[in-house]
This record gives structure tokens, C-alpha cells and sequence, in this order.
């Protein structure tokens, strides 16, 4: 899934913001969004595992949404 491909990505790559991007990337960022929560949180651990991803880089101190912290967090210490 595209999802799986842009969490692959160079975490610190000059990305335009949101609303700078054309409307076919937004589309696209949004189909992405909406089949990574449909399975939440197993879907969006499973791409990040999947794409290496570790915890610390999920929230790199812009993340401060408490559900979203305390599904990555338990689910990591699950995994070990």
C-alpha cells in the first residue's frame, strides 16, 4: 500500500506541507490515511514494522495525542 511506502521513506526529507501539496497528492495522502486507521491500530504498527520504523521516530516530540501515544507505546511493548 502507498502508506507502507511513504513510512519507508527518509523520515527527515523536505515534504511540503499539507495544504502546499496539488489536490491528486492530497488525495492520495488521505486514501492512505483512511486504510492505515481501518485496522487501528494493528494496521499502522504492522506498516511500521514493516518499514522499520521504531517507536522514538513516531514521536519525535510532535506527537502528543494521548490515544495515539498509548496505542504505538503498549503495542511496542507487546512486541518486545
Amino acid at each position: 500500500m502507498v502508506l507502507c511506502l511513504i513510512a519507508s521513506t527518509e523520515p527527515d526529507l523536505d515534504i511540503p506541507s499539507f495544504e502546499e501539496m496539488i489536490v491528486e497528492q492530497r488525495e492520495l495522502i488521505l486514501e492512505a490515511a483512511f486504510w492505515l486507521i481501518d485496522q487501528w491500530p494493528n494496521r499502522f504498527l504492522r506498516c511500521c514494522q514493516k518499514a522499520g520504523v521504531r517507536h522514538p521516530a513516531l514521536n519525535r516530540g510532535t506527537v502528543s495525542i494521548r490515544w495515539f501515544n498509548k496505542a504505538v507505546t503498549e503495542a511496542y511493548k507487546r512486541a518486545g
